[in-house]
């Protein structure tokens, strides 16, 4: 998963470079967008569908939900749920298809349990098993190392078998035609 977008305007100057280098190493890849707390869901969905070509993924678009980062743009968390709804449903309304929420532990409690009970989840959990039983990757360090890829990586396992991993993603590029 690469981080393409952030907020209202921001795109990952290497977002491209990454996706190729990545696609040429033979690695699946997905692409991510940064939510931002002070802009409207809306607005940062339009930047994702505008600057990330979805039919080139092998994974659904991924929005990133999480304090960190979002330190000087803090509100309500009622507001902050109300805007993440307003960026998912731009993002199925453009492409047909629910996105993946990434978020942490924190993340997960203050904005995305008990609201988005339809959406996969993946969750970002450092050298603990996530408690939440719903999620679909589980993101467990910080520090990997990917064949291609100079310097340290996430690194993440998918809630299923290598063969459930495969119908997730022969199951996605069909959703897709």
């Amino acid at each position: 998963f690469i981080k393409a977008t952030e907020g209202a305007d921001f795109v990952d100057k290497k977002y491209k470079t990454n996706y190729l280098g990545a696609k040429n190493n033979k690695i699946l890849v997905g692409a991510y967008h940064f939510f931002r707390f002070g802009s409207s869901g809306k607005e940062q969905a339009q930047n994702y569908i505008k600057n990330v070509a979805i039919e080139r993924l092998d994974f659904p678009p991924v929005v990133d939900v999480e304090r960190h980062g979002n330190y000087l743009s803090f509100s309500k968390e009622s507001q902050i749920r109300e805007e993440i709804k307003n960026y998912l449903n731009e993002i199925e309304k453009q492409y047909n298809i629910k996105p993946i929420i990434y978020t942490n532990v924190d993340g997960y409690k203050r904005y995305i349990e008990g609201d988005f009970y339809n959406y996969e989840i993946w969750i970002c959990r450092i050298c603990s098993y996530p408690e939440a039983s719903n999620w679909s990757f589980w993101q467990y360090s910080h520090k990997g190392k990917v064949k291609g890829i100079d310097t340290e990586v996430d690194l993440n396992t998918f809630n299923g078998d290598s063969a459930d991993f495969i119908n997730y993603i022969e199951e996605y590029k069909e959703s897709k035609v």
